[in-house]
């Protein structure tokens, strides 16, 4: 098939040529000039060294084009962003593209797209891709040595069997299924199977996206290869007849190409023609049915490219292009169609090397840099490509732990050595949406042959090699190298182990691989094979694992993971460490404490894949008052059950708080202005507090809209100086907010019990039980035994010892830290006589002593885990139950040494068995508390404090 009716002839150095491929503009028979020959062929045959490089394109090109350049250079800056220091302002306005099902009548899956994309659906597609390398074009044999069937690969029965296994795993992201190398003469020849193999995975499989390749380099056979018209019209060129040519894209001298560039014939993308040869090949690949199009190597064109803004255009005109191809002039249509689902995903390689120009190509990811001197904070940074791709880098195993056999070569992925294996940086999304870290696919690579190969390879004499190799293979001829049952399992411990890493990179499957086969010591290969996962064994056998890797059936164990959420989530950098706290206003907001006693917050803004991209924003510095103004926060903050309060205990003992405008804007608590400007600042009736001579000490809580709670000590004379009771303040409707004390409400009806004198004073650990109805606040009395109040209405309660003292006292036990409440069970850490501090629970069944159960006994009685095998809390007594009841978390030590980590108790139909949730961390922290059942946060606090975040979720880094 080719894009036309009909085939423009061309006279080539070597006589005329036959190219198919969209209409080019006006033709001519004329033979080329000496100086459009072959860039390669001698010395004599290249352009003159004063040939200057063709102009900026002048057309009008599209919005989203259009966008990406100032003038010619440089694209226009996003607007000021969120930022911790930053005022808290709101971050740029970005409008992503629509996502819509597709056009009426279509096929609608969850992978179904139309003219944009979600962050979740690209991970999705991501997580089942396939690498084919060069499915396509099966019918190059010259590349292949014959003497090795069946790796010898170029007939027509086995790459059928390849689109039969694409379809029987499920694969939906076919990588480098047609590769534009720089050989473009072959090239065309696979145009017709590759459009012929899209279309036959597309009626069985719509949501399959195929991925075409598009070689940096190029070589002499572009000269071959008219220019068509819609590549003039799209760079602002006059229609004339000629084909590309390679000297108008090199690099004028290799001083200016990038350090591994220069004995690659790569192309300069500051140069027009350049530019016009890679749209003409992405928009090529499209037209023949590609819906991604990626620059495996594109850090070698870049190298005089200042802040990577002539990529950026290219790359929307091809964007531009899969939305609305051009339709050219009424009297010369062009026909053209663009992309299937009106978009094109774009991606780049993933290899940090400086550009020549300030670095800015040093990053894992590529940006635009409208500024380059300048750039933007980096979440605010234009992220060029949709997708990275990076090559697996492993290193061998030590042999004295797995030992080398012929057929055994273990390696591990090093998560340390190179970036890219962990997070990569975000920013702003070519598809409209901030992402905290780009989606990634690593996949086996090709690179330089080794030495020794097998294991005559000393793999840890690594000193004269750049890369780290597999054994002296390349990544690709490693694989093909091991025995099936071990290619089998080291293509699960890759898919995985590289979820385990990074969340957002995805394994492309090795479905089909150029492999080459060495001599132990030498550096030549003995011959080239291609590798097929689906191939007979025990040359491949491959296919059944990749189809129980994509239809997820490989057991992987459901467990808690741990998650750094500064690093993992946060997509702008913050300097301020949290450090008490931490509330979590509905599952897109959160609020601390940060080690500079003001208050900072995180807002999600874009999707829940791995729970979502968020950006920083302060209460404190984006509120009306300046900051130098605000008192500084002691302890408590909470937020409103309706979530447009903050509320928190200053360091003077007076509460404080913030009114929520928007995310990014907030009013504090309360302000008069003097005539003079000044702002004297009364925080949350402080004037009330002050004549009540009453202190905040801590446990401030904040139940219901109407009403606020906490624990206070009254500094006025008297019997009662000193003491520390409940306090609050309450609203009725149409009212202001008024004081109000639980304990003193109760001793004024005069009943026995009630008196102030005959109330245990307050510890600490006040909590609302909504549950019961009434609802009743808790406490933990300065005799480590439990009261509550009633809540009768907002001014009127009861005062209650909890039935369960009687038991508690009688056994020495004393409540150590906060309480958990779930329903009728209350779960605390249990101080006993012995000094030992394990997990307990009252329970209110009722009765009139009530019941109790204890979860570490529970589990050393039933699941024969005693408790010297249990870690205890440690001394703070922090606990948490999550909204089903099922897991009650706490901080707890155990060990010699001590070792500190998250342990739980997972409640099993009323018995308890005890738990590791992981993450040692020596200091702990505070704040725990679920945001779901599957939830868990906290902040934990060692020589950085951050937020921990424990997810419960296939746990991939111990399956392999």
């Amino acid at each position: 098939m080719s894009l036309l009716t009909d085939n423009a002839t061309l006279s080539g150095p070597d006589g005329p040529v036959v190219q198919p491929g969209p209409k080019a503009g006006p033709q001519s028979t004329a033979p080329l000039p000496v100086a459009y020959t072959d860039a390669l062929s001698s010395p004599t045959d290249k352009i003159p060294t004063t040939a200057k490089t063709p102009p900026p394109p002048t057309a009008p090109i599209s919005s989203t084009t259009a966008d990406a350049l100032s003038g010619s250079d440089a694209a226009r800056s996003t607007g000021a962003g969120a930022g911790i220091h930053g005022g808290g302002a709101a971050p740029p306005p970005v409008i992503p593209l629509p996502v819509v099902i597709g056009p009426p009548g279509t096929h609608a899956s969850p992978y179904t797209f139309y003219g944009s994309m979600s962050e979740e659906q690209l991970h999705m597609y991501l997580d089942k891709a396939i690498d084919m390398n060069g499915l396509s074009l099966y019918t190059w044999t010259d590349d292949l040595i014959e003497s090795a069937p069946p790796l010898e690969y170029a007939t027509l029965a086995d790459h059928n069997d390849d689109i039969r296994m694409i379809l029987n795993i499920g694969a939906k992201f076919i990588g480098g299924m047609m590769e534009f190398e720089s050989a473009f003469d072959r090239l065309m020849t696979g145009l017709d199977q590759f459009k012929t193999d899209v279309d036959t995975l597309h009626a069985t499989d719509p949501d399959i996206i195929c991925e075409a390749r598009l070689d940096e380099a190029i070589d002499s056979t572009a000269v071959y290869v008219n220019v068509p018209g819609y590549v003039f019209d799209a760079f602002g060129q006059p229609h004339v007849l000629r084909t590309f040519q390679p000297t108008l894209m090199f690099y004028d001298s290799p001083a200016d190409a990038c350090s591994y560039a220069v004995d690659i014939p790569a192309i300069d993308i500051t140069k027009t023609e350049s530019q016009m040869w890679i749209y003409f090949i992405a928009t090529t690949a499209i037209e023949y049915g590609a819906e991604a199009v990626i620059f495996p190597n594109a850090i070698i064109i870049n190298c005089q490219d200042d802040g990577n803004a002539k990529v950026w255009y290219v790359a929307n005109l091809v964007r531009d292009y899969a939305r609305n191809p051009p339709s050219g002039p009424p009297s010369a249509p062009y026909g053209l169609i663009g992309a299937r689902r009106k978009m094109v995903l774009v991606g780049g390689d993933a290899i940090p090397i400086p550009n020549g120009l300030g670095g800015y190509g040093t990053k894992e990811t590529m940006y635009f840099d409208p500024a380059p001197a300048a750039p933007l904070p980096e979440w605010q940074r234009q992220l060029i490509w949709d997708y990275n791709l990076a090559a697996i880098q492993s290193f061998c195993k030590p042999t004295s732990i797995l030992p080398c056999t012929p057929d055994f070569l273990p390696v591990i992925l090093d998560p340390t050595s190179q970036n890219w294996l962990t997070l990569i940086q975000g920013g702003k999304h070519p598809l409209g949406w901030y992402c905290a870290h780009m989606p990634c696919v690593i996949e086996n690579d090709n690179d330089a042959p080794y030495f020794d190969s097998g294991c005559n390879y000393y793999c840890n004499n690594q000193s004269a090699v750049t890369w780290r190799p597999f054994w002296g293979y390349d990544a690709s001829s490693w694989y093909p190298a091991q025995s099936p049952w071990f290619r089998n399992i080291m293509a699960q411990y890759f898919y995985y182990r590289a979820k385990c890493i990074n969340p957002y990179a995805h394994y492309n499957l090795p479905g089909r691989l150029f492999a080459k086969q060495y001599l132990d010591g030498s550096t030549t290969y003995a011959q080239q094979v291609m590798y097929r996962a689906n191939a007979p064994l025990p040359y491949g056998g491959q296919e059944d694992t990749f189809k129980a890797i994509f239809q997820g059936l490989i057991p992987i164990r459901i467990d808690w993971v741990f998650h750094n959420f500064i690093n993992e989530n946060l997509a702008d950098d913050t300097d301020i460490l949290p450090a008490s706290g931490l509330v979590l206003v509905g599952d897109d907001k959160m609020y601390c404490i940060g080690t500079d006693g003001y208050i900072h917050g995180f807002i999600k803004v874009n999707g829940d894949y791995n729970d979502g991209t968020w950006l920083t924003t302060s209460p404190s510095y984006a509120a009306d008052v300046p900051v130098a103004n605000q008192v500084r926060a002691r302890s408590d903050l909470v937020t409103s059950p309706d979530g447009t309060r903050l509320l928190y205990i200053g360091y003077d003992g007076f509460i404080y708080g913030f009114d929520i405008i928007t995310p990014w804007s907030y009013s504090y608590i309360v302000i008069n202005a003097t005539s003079h400007g000044s702002f004297i600042v009364n925080g949350f009736l402080r004037d009330a507090m002050i004549a009540q001579q009453i202190n905040a000490v801590c446990c401030l809580i904040y139940p219901t809209n109407d009403s606020i709670y906490y624990i206070g000590r009254y500094l006025g004379s008297g019997p009662d100086h000193n003491t520390v009771h409940v306090h609050g303040f309450q609203k009725s409707p149409g009212e202001n907010w008024q004081t109000v004390s639980p304990s003193y409400a109760a001793a004024e009806t005069l009943v026995a019990g009630q008196l102030i004198s005959e109330q245990v004073q307050v510890a600490g650990a006040l909590t609302y039980d909504a549950y019961s109805s009434p609802g009743r606040i808790f406490y933990r009395g300065i005799d480590g035994l439990l009261y509550y109040f009633v809540v009768h209405d907002l001014i009127t309660y009861t005062y209650v010892p909890c039935p369960r003292n009687t038991y508690l006292s009688s056994h020495g036990m004393k409540i150590l830290g906060n309480l958990a409440i779930y329903q009728n069970m209350i779960y605390y850490v249990c101080l006993y006589i012995d000094g030992s501090n394990f997990i307990d629970c009252i329970i209110d069944d009722g009765s009139a002593t009530w019941d109790g159960v204890s979860p570490s006994f529970s589990a050393a009685e039933f699941f024969g885990q005693s408790l010297g095998s249990q870690a205890q809390s440690d001394s703070n007594g922090y606990i948490a139950v999550s909204p089903d009841g099922n897991t009650i978390a706490y901080l707890g030590t155990a060990g010699t040494p001590v070792e500190s980590y998250v342990y739980y108790f997972q409640n099993i139909a009323g018995e308890y068995q005890y738990k590791n949730m992981g993450l040692e961390n020596q200091n702990l922290g505070n704040s725990l508390q679920f945001m779901s059942s599957t939830d868990f946060y906290f902040i934990a606090i060692n020589s950085a404090g951050y937020i921990a975040h424990f997810k419960f979720q296939q746990a991939f880094c111990p399956c392999f």
